[in-house]
């Protein structure tokens, strides 16, 4: 310790003695210590303060929206974003906005299927057959006997190209027969629910043009897994693609609207 420090030192001893005569013994030596200290530590670390700040910033949050209420009880979950998965009516929400390059009119009274079956169509242009699966299953969940949302999932599930990439040495593509089955069970559904629909209250010109199409992709799917065990694929891609070469024909139909038509008659046949 410096001769300064020391000087400072006794000074301060000698006044504690002065004042503080009558303290009991060892009063000295407790408050050197208390003054030699130095500053006080027992502030709060700066995470306990944040946390303090944040418990009451949500505290004044719940009292706000309990009052706001009428002091009715209310889940705070209710008004914070909603999480993965989403239910169909919050997919609407995000996607149906979304989609401005397909908009392909069904047979259907129900405004949420004709919205996914548009979403459906767009996933199978991008070949994104799972998220198009899902589109065609929430179209029906929205209207059950919907024969183009069947139609949607036949395409989906069926053999694709860009599906299954199959063994090494195997000749490209490799089809699955129970992607060719489970597309027949659909298409077969398809074709039931529109001919139901006939004498329905639905537009009978979207009935039949729905029928063109179904009966297309029927013809693609006619022999079920024994088509594609009994290696006559390309047979049955080659009838659906001329089935799709006359809808587009008689139609008139713009690719951008239904891509559906293009990728039938323009890649499928191209690669045949």
């Amino acid at each position: 310790m410096s001769s300064d420090k020391k000087l400072q030192h006794a000074r301060r001893r000698s006044k504690t003695r002065q004042t503080s005569k009558d303290a009991p013994e060892g009063y000295e030596d407790e408050a050197d210590d208390w003054r030699d200290a130095g500053p006080s530590q027992d502030k709060l670390p700066t995470w306990q303060v944040a946390s303090l700040v944040c418990l009451s910033l949500g505290m004044l949050y719940v009292a706000f929206n309990f009052t706001r209420s009428g002091g009715k009880s209310q889940s705070l979950t209710n008004s914070l974003p909603k999480c993965f998965p989403l239910d169909d009516k919050d997919t609407i929400r995000m996607l149906g906005s979304q989609n401005t390059s397909v908009d392909h009119k069904i047979a259907t009274s129900s405004e949420w299927a004709q919205t996914f079956f548009n979403l459906g169509l767009l996933q199978l242009h991008g070949f994104n057959q799972i998220e198009a699966t899902n589109m065609f299953e929430a179209c029906l969940r929205a209207d059950p006997r919907c024969a183009m949302c069947h139609w949607g999932l036949a395409y989906a599930v069926g053999p694709m190209p860009n599906k299954t990439p199959g063994k090494q040495g195997d000749s490209w593509p490799s089809f699955q027969p129970k992607h060719a089955a489970d597309a027949l069970l659909h298409i077969q559904r398809a074709v039931q629910y529109n001919q139901q629909a006939t004498g329905s209250q639905l537009d009978i010109q979207l009935v039949k043009r729905d029928r063109q199409y179904i009966e297309a992709l029927a013809e693609r799917y006619s022999k079920g897994a024994a088509g594609v065990k009994g290696g006559k694929w390309k047979e049955q891609e080659a009838k659906y693609a001329q089935r799709m070469r006359q809808v587009a024909e008689s139609e008139q139909v713009n690719p951008l609207c239904c891509p559906e038509v293009s990728s039938s008659c323009q890649d499928i046949v191209g690669a045949l």
